[in-house]
């Protein structure tokens, strides 16, 4: 988590977006821990890969170390998961020295509790290096999540190759990014992630808010609507969810082309020498 609306962290929406991401962990993890009950041969732990950890927990107003803290995805991911009777293997990636010192003294205290059966391998550096570290098991399938909030607006192009190893096809992936810093780049949603959604059948994305159009994309293999459109989900392959996909991936003068009928679905518009696209 960073330390504005453009990084990961503290922000106007982290609170909201905390409760979202529990609230997805919370129906994956319980799906998961079906499929897994009924299946041969898989692996009985449940992996969670968070590519931008962050520390354990953060104040929600800046510099109140003593006031009221908010768990990160480290600590909400894992504790959700174990406590829908998963064994839980978490590899928790984080780029900052000190973020990572924290989760391993949070994790060193955890392991004493012997109720609940966690295993951490924290690292430190590049989470798009790093998650090809464990992109390999002796098990035919896992199943778990991978959790993507970048520091930068990009979407790791090592998510495609982790996916490519059969065993890895089951494991959801969840996307949290701010659309707006994208375009302001010349990049799009769609082109980031164009690779890797042919690995999930099911696609969902969140209505964005704030102006940097924050949304929550969800690949994963199995979902029942209903459970989703009340929490502000929607499908790709719907009407309203191509719509908002539409809207945080391209740029106004690409969405006014489209209308004209200019625009190709899933292409780009080409502006004009000079111009510059309004987000």
């Amino acid at each position: 988590m960073g330390s504005n609306e453009t990084g990961i962290g503290r922000s106007e929406h982290s609170v909201l977006k905390q409760k979202h991401f529990a609230g997805v962990v919370e129906y994956l993890s319980r799906v998961a821990k079906r499929a897994m009950e009924k299946w041969e041969g898989v692996d009985p732990c449940y992996w969670i890969f968070d590519m931008n950890s962050a520390r354990p927990f953060y104040p929600l107003q800046e510099g109140d170390d003593c006031g009221i803290h908010l768990p990160s995805s480290s600590v909400i991911g894992p504790k959700i998961a174990a406590r829908n009777g998963h064994q839980v293997v978490a590899v928790l990636m984080d780029i900052d020295k000190m973020n990572v010192c924290e989760l391993i003294h949070y994790y060193t205290a955890q392991a004493e509790d012997e109720d609940v059966y966690m295993e951490a391998y924290i690292k430190c550096g590049d989470s798009s290096k790093l998650i090809l570290d464990h992109a390999r098991s002796t098990y035919a399938s896992r199943f778990g999540y991978v959790y993507v909030d970048p520091n930068v607006p990009s979407i790791p192009k090592t998510l495609t190759e982790f996916y490519a190893h059969t065993c890895n096809q089951k494991i959801d992936l969840i996307i949290n990014i701010a659309a707006t810093s994208l375009k302001r780049q010349g990049l799009s949603l769609e082109q980031e992630i164009r690779q890797v959604m042919a690995y999930k059948r099911k696609w969902l994305i969140r209505e964005p808010y704030g102006r940097h159009q924050w949304t929550m994309l969800i690949g994963t293999n199995w979902v029942k609507v209903n459970d989703w459109s009340a929490k502000g989900f929607h499908l790709l392959d719907t009407e309203a969810g191509r719509a908002i996909f539409d809207r945080v991936s391209k740029t106004k003068q690409e969405l006014e082309a489209a209308e004209r009928g200019q625009l190709e679905i899933g292409g780009f518009t080409q502006l004009p020498t000079g111009a510059t696209p309004s987000i």
